[in-house]
Formats: C-alpha cells, sequence, structure tokens
C-alpha cells in the first residue's frame, strides 16, 4: 500500500495527452466547489472564477460569517507552521504543545477543539479528520500542506454547512491546491533554531492537459535548551489534470514522511523553583514520526449551463507513532508515566453531487443533491506504557473498521431581489465493529439519523444584507469509548454512549460592503452540545462531558483604502457554560478562550517592496470547572518584508517580534516530579517560541 503513490505517479508521466490547450480555469465554477464551503451558482460553463482580497461578497454566502482567502493572501502572512493558515478563519487560534510534527492544537468559538473534534477540514475534497484517533477524536495533521501550493482556503462556521457532515459543528475549512502555476519557482529557506528548508515547484502544459508538482524538505531543531527536535520533514505532491471542454478530470497524489522529538508543556513549579529552563523539558526521550500518502482522482461535468455533476473517489495510507509523557512520575514512581500512542489505517471514500437550478413560479431555485461514503479499514491504534529501560507494556490494544454513508440535499430559493432562503437536510447511516485484541472480545453497533438546517437572508441595498440560519451538526464518537462495555473486562467502565454528539446551533447577522475597498461583518450565535462520552487518548480510557450552551459574537472588518494598503481586524468573544452542576464542580468549561483579536496591514510600498504585520491576542481563560485557576493571556506579533527583483524573491519573517514571554497552551492538572512523594496540581505550559528570523530566497522560471 505504501507503494502506491509511486505506481501512480508513473502512470501519469506516461499519460499520453492531446488536443489542443484551453485554460483550466474556466471550468472554475461562479461560486465555491465541491469542496468549497458555499453552495455554487451555476451560470455558464465559461464563467471564470475570481477570488478577490478576503472576498465575502453580498447575496452569494449562506452566513455573514462564510469567507474565501486566496492563496496569494494567505502567502503574503508570514507562517511558522502550515496548520497557520486556519487562523484566516476569524476568532480561530492555532497553538503547539508538543513537537513541530504533531497536529497543532486548535480554538473557535468557545470551543477547545483539540486537535480538531469539532471543525471539519478538507483538501481537495478529502476529508482530513480521523476517526477513533489513538491520539484524539478528529485529530487533524495539516503538516502535509505545502502553503504555496494553496490556490484558497474557504470557510463556514456555525449550523450553516450540512454537507461538511461529521465533525463541522463549529465548522469547516476547504483548502483547494493549485492547478496550474504562473512560473515554476524553486525557494531555498534558513533560520534561527536550526531551520531549513527548500521547495521546488512547476507545471508542465501539453494541449489539453498538463501537470503540476512539488516538493518539500525541511529541517528544524528548535529553542530547546536541552534537546533538538530534530525535525525532518518531507512532502510532495503531484496533479494531472485533463480538461475536454466541457469536463475536467484530474488526478492528484501526496505523499508526506515526518520524524520529530517532542518538548512537551511542562509545569509552572519546576520552572519557579529553577529546576528548568522555561525553554527545557521533563522528559527528553519524547517524539514521534507520521506518514500519509494519499491519492485522489475527481472528474467535473457541465451537463448543461444550469447543471453539473462532480465525482470523487479518494484513498488514504497513514499511520503515526507518538512517545509523550505529561505527567512524568505520577502512576508510575520508578520507571515514570512515559507512553506511545499508535494509529495506523487505511481511509477509502467518495463525494458525488449534481447541482442544478430552475425556475419555479416565477422564482429561481438552486438546488444541490450529494452522496459521501467513507470506510476506515483496519484501524489499528494501541496506547502503550514505556519504561526507562524500553520495555513496553500494552495498556490498550484496538482494531476497529467504521463504515458511514450520508445523503444531503440542499435548495436555496430566491424569492425576489431582496430576499432569499435555504434548506439543507442530511441522513447518515454509521456502521463499526471493534476488537479488544489484548482480551479479543468484539463488539459492533450502527445507526441512522438525520439533521437539518434552514435559513433566510434579506438584501437591504447593494451595502447591507442581513442572515439567520437554525440547524442541527454533530460529530462522531470514538468507538471504542462507543462499545466499551462490551470490550472491557471489569465493571468500571463508563459504559456506552451514543456514537454520536448532537448539537442545534443558531446565527444572526449582517454583512456590510462598500464599493471594492471595504466589506465587514457581525455575527452572534449560540450552540448547545449533547452530553458525550470523549476517549482521553493520554490515559486510554473514557471519560463524560456534560451538556453545553455557548453563545458569542464575531465582529469582522477588511479594508483596502488603495492599491498599496490593505488592513483587516477580527474580534471574537465567547462564553461556555455546563448546562448543569451536579456535582458541584462548578459550570464553566474549561480551556475555552473569552476573546480572541487579531488584525494585520500589509503594505505594497512599490511593485518591488511589500511589508507585512500581524497582531494576535488571545485573553486569559479558565483552567478549571469553578474558574478559580486561568491561564495567562498571550500577544503575538510577527513580521515579513518582502523584496522582488525580476524573477527573484528574497524575504525575512520575524517571529514573536516583541520577544513576548507568553505561552502557546496551559493546561492545569496534577503531576509528580522526581522526589516529589504526593501528586501536585499545577499550571503546565508550553511557551511560544522566543524572537526568531527566518529569510527565504526565490526565483522564478
Amino acid at each position: 500500500m505504501k507503494s502506491f503513490p509511486v505506481v501512480l505517479l508513473a502512470l501519469v508521466l506516461f499519460f499520453n495527452p492531446s488536443l489542443h490547450s484551453q485554460e483550466l480555469e474556466s471550468l472554475e465554477r461562479s461560486k465555491a466547489g465541491s469542496d468549497d464551503a458555499e453552495s455554487p451558482k451555476i451560470k455558464s460553463n465559461d464563467v471564470i472564477r475570481v477570488y478577490g482580497w478576503r472576498t465575502n461578497q453580498l447575496g452569494q454566502t449562506l452566513s455573514a460569517s462564510d469567507g474565501h482567502v486566496k492563496g496569494e493572501e494567505i502567502n503574503l502572512r508570514p507562517l511558522q507552521r502550515p496548520g497557520d493558515i486556519f487562523e484566516f478563519v476569524p476568532g480561530m487560534i492555532v497553538t503547539q504543545h508538543s513537537g513541530s510534527g504533531k497536529a497543532n492544537q486548535y480554538f473557535a468559538r468557545g470551543f477547545n477543539l483539540d486537535h480538531g473534534t469539532d471543525f471539519a477540514t478538507f483538501v481537495d475534497g478529502v476529508p482530513i479528520n480521523m476517526r477513533s484517533h489513538g491520539h484524539g477524536q478528529g485529530y487533524t495533521d495539516v503538516n502535509f500542506l505545502i502553503p504555496e501550493m494553496i490556490e484558497r482556503l474557504s470557510y463556514t462556521k456555525g449550523a450553516n454547512n450540512l454537507r461538511a457532515g461529521d465533525f463541522s459543528s463549529v465548522g469547516s475549512a476547504y483548502i483547494k491546491t493549485k492547478t496550474s502555476l504562473d512560473a515554476g519557482l524553486i525557494k531555498v529557506g534558513w533560520g534561527d533554531f536550526g531551520y531549513r528548508r527548500s521547495l521546488i515547484m512547476d507545471d508542465q502544459q501539453w494541449n489539453h492537459s498538463q501537470m503540476i508538482y512539488a516538493l518539500e524538505f525541511q529541517r528544524y531543531q528548535g529553542p530547546w535548551k536541552d534537546m533538538g527536535e530534530d525535525l525532518s520533514k518531507r512532502n510532495a505532491q503531484v496533479s494531472y489534470i485533463y480538461s475536454g471542454g466541457d469536463y475536467t478530470a484530474s488526478i492528484n497524489v501526496q505523499s508526506y514522511a515526518n520524524d520529530w522529538n517532542s518538548s512537551e508543556q511542562v509545569p509552572q513549579r519546576a520552572v519557579s523553583a529553577g529546576l528548568i529552563n522555561r525553554f527545557s523539558t521533563i522528559d527528553r526521550n519524547l517524539g514521534g514520526d507520521t506518514d500519509r500518502h494519499s491519492l485522489n482522482l475527481s472528474l467535473e461535468k457541465f451537463l448543461d449551463k444550469e447543471s453539473r455533476v462532480e465525482a470523487n473517489i479518494y484513498a488514504i495510507d497513514y499511520d503515526v507513532s507518538l512517545d509523550s509523557n505529561a505527567t512524568y512520575f505520577l502512576d508510575n514512581e520508578e520507571q515514570g508515566d512515559r507512553i506511545r500512542q499508535q494509529d495506523n489505517r487505511r481511509v477509502y471514500g467518495f463525494q458525488n453531487s449534481w447541482e442544478t437550478q430552475s425556475e419555479v413560479f416565477d422564482n429561481q431555485w438552486h438546488w444541490l443533491w450529494g452522496i459521501q461514503g467513507r470506510f476506515d479499514r483496519n484501524i489499528e491504534t494501541a496506547l502503550i506504557g514505556i519504561e526507562q529501560g524500553g520495555q513496553q507494556n500494552d495498556r490498550a490494544r484496538h482494531l476497529a473498521d467504521i463504515s458511514s454513508v450520508g445523503l444531503y440535499q440542499q435548495v436555496e430559493q430566491k424569492w425576489s431581489q431582496s430576499w432569499r432562503s435555504n434548506f439543507s437536510y442530511r441522513l447518515d447511516y454509521l456502521a463499526f465493529e471493534v476488537e479488544n485484541q489484548l482480551n479479543g472480545k468484539k463488539a459492533r453497533d450502527s445507526l441512522s439519523f438525520g439533521s437539518m438546517q434552514g435559513g433566510a437572508a434579506y438584501l437591504f441595498n447593494p451595502q447591507w444584507e442581513t442572515f439567520f440560519s437554525v440547524g442541527q451538526g454533530f460529530h462522531s464518537n470514538d468507538v471504542k469509548g462507543v462499545l466499551a462495555s462490551q470490550l472491557e473486562n471489569d465493571s468500571e467502565s463508563q459504559g456506552n454512549a451514543s456514537a454520536i454528539a448532537r448539537t442545534l446551533g443558531t446565527e444572526w447577522g449582517i454583512l456590510y460592503k462598500f464599493q471594492e475597498s471595504f466589506n465587514g461583518s457581525l455575527s452572534l450565535w449560540n450552540l448547545d452540545t449533547d452530553s458525550e462520552l470523549v476517549f482521553v487518548g493520554d490515559a486510554g480510557t473514557t471519560e463524560p462531558n456534560r451538556s453545553s450552551r455557548r453563545q458569542g459574537v464575531e465582529l469582522a472588518a477588511y479594508w483596502r483604502p488603495s492599491t498599496v494598503l490593505g488592513l483587516d481586524a477580527e474580534l471574537s468573544w465567547s462564553k461556555a457554560r455546563y448546562r448543569e452542576d451536579d456535582d458541584g464542580e462548578g459550570k464553566t468549561v474549561e480551556g475555552y478562550v473569552p476573546l480572541v483579536l487579531s488584525s494585520g496591514v500589509v503594505a505594497h510600498i512599490n511593485s518591488h517592496l511589500l511589508l507585512s504585520l500581524r497582531y494576535r491576542h488571545f485573553s486569559q481563560r479558565p483552567l478549571t470547572p469553578d474558574g478559580s485557576v486561568e491561564s495567562d493571556s498571550a500577544n503575538l506579533v510577527n513580521s515579513s518584508i518582502q523584496l522582488t527583483w525580476q524573477a527573484m524573491v528574497m524575504s525575512l519573517d520575524v517571529y514573536n517580534l516583541l520577544n513576548a514571554k507568553d505561552n502557546d497552551i496551559e493546561y492545569y492538572y496534577a503531576s509528580r516530579l522526581t522526589g516529589e512523594t504526593t501528586a501536585v496540581d499545577d499550571i503546565h505550559f508550553h511557551p511560544v517560541e522566543p524572537r526568531s528570523f527566518r529569510a527565504s530566497l526565490a526565483y522564478r522560471f
């Protein structure tokens, strides 16, 4: 299975293209594609999609909080890691509490999303969230992304996008990679803490077809005082696209591998006592390795000027191994608490859709029908205790299969020049079976369920539009916890939970646009979640969460007063509370971020010089249900300078420009250090990396 990317690449290279070349973009739909957030408005088969600077158009979105970002804008902002692209979603925070190769930790709309539990991510139509992952439900690792290869990012938030399905209660992101290049690119980068990167991108065109490829290599040591990350990333992407006039077919192959040492969070008491530096570690024997290989075949065909179909099938070969030690010597005073989490699986799936528009009683109706299937096969997960001498002890080991099929329909009606409405429904079938490989017990289950969403929009005039929507969402629970009582030997298991956690959300918003230079939005939202059983990967157990209610306000403004200057500002306020408090612990949801503020400026001084400055703030956040322990707030400023001269582009990025001594992440839990006789409740943090410089030199050919 691991060799199929090489085989497919060979087939691509030997494919014999013919006929006359055409503009591939001529088949772009006038709105978002199959992997976009919005439903398309098909006008003709020669519409060229143009994405403006932080596009957010009146009369075309389903919500004031939907949006698009061009790849060109993404690459104007200094990105320290690929996952930082999600901070283009207003109010979203991307952090890291371990090595650079691990999936990021995400926060949005009052949720600590962990590694992606309630935020669905798709790349070229392929889902990235991993079900029943060995480290956490919905694990979303996007380190395989090459930022220069991103064509656009489309995003939704709240109950506005049932087509995203699983994991999309808080929102969803659709990343589209490039299918053509203006020029080939060779780029080398170097910087502080052993940062080295090389990249080559190019495309080849033959009559009706073309191929685009990118190869990336990266090394990084990190700022840690007593260890080096030794990160080694290898990345490749090859796409072959054939255009036949009214249809486009493509083959996309990606191959990614990474290994690293981990610098995990450290206890505040160890730093305060001078036992370690804030950039030191407690256990130096941690790290991980992962690889991901994928194949994606897609077809887009216009049936006529009003209708089109899309078909997409994919296969993923994935595995990861993570060594961590969050509690040090809490559970095992002699050998320590080091664990290894493993996940190895194959994922197969498809997404097909048909869309058309028609007139019903002199009103315009746009229809979208779709079917999705996903099959996670041979999911091997393990939790292994590792002693200091290297001896291993299996604490949990499971083998699972998960299958799902979803049907959805979305209809949007335009009743007049001012009024629009939309309605969606979705039917899902989920089946799963699990084997506990330590005791041989097996269990299986299945369920069917439906979801609905509806909304309306009123256009006051060409500058103002208001939106309202209400809808259901869900995320699947880890099947090891869903079937816990049938799989375990003892009676202390938490028992079975529903295979899904349901949500119900509402949102009201206003969108304002002034000419082409300014657009802004205001959203008020509410989201209720059911009780759920959450698998805690670090402990290998399940524990229940209470039902909760989250609500908040979001403001965003994007202003381009001239071709030289672009400014933006985004503010998000959230409140998260449990709906009951039977044990008297408190009703505050731990880890949610009440306030997020970000702003930036991009200045095109002239055709040769570009300056970028970015500020991000997230507030103090509660770390316990009673709110008695809070984290510190964090402020981060990044900057970038780009100098273009003919075919050369030189850039200098500065991260943490003000050298703030803030933290990327903070937790509050019990741990025990060497020499401590009892467990100690303490804040454990992972610091923001100190000020660092990264330079790059690119040649376009």
